[in-house]
């Protein structure tokens, strides 16, 4: 028998199944380039990356789509 969890169990459950996305995809996201990116970071005007590796980062997706939700739009 399989013990995996599915999508439904592991949601009520407590547990969060955010996609991680990789700059490239924040990229696309956002069509902000890499150094804009990386500025709004430090600014901090732009969601933190977790890190996931040992020279990997990524972002949680719902940050991204929050921040898309919350930012000003550009007259």
């Amino acid at each position: 028998m399989d013990r995996t969890p599915t999508t439904n169990q592991a949601a009520t459950a407590g547990f969060s199944l955010d996609r991680l996305l990789t700059l490239q995809e924040v990229r696309l996201a956002t069509t902000f380039g890499r150094s804009t990116i990386y500025r709004l970071v430090d600014a901090g005007d732009f969601p933190r990356p977790i890190k996931i590796g040992p020279n990997r980062i990524a972002w949680k997706s719902s940050s991204i789509a929050e921040w898309m939700a919350h930012r000003p739009l550009a007259a």
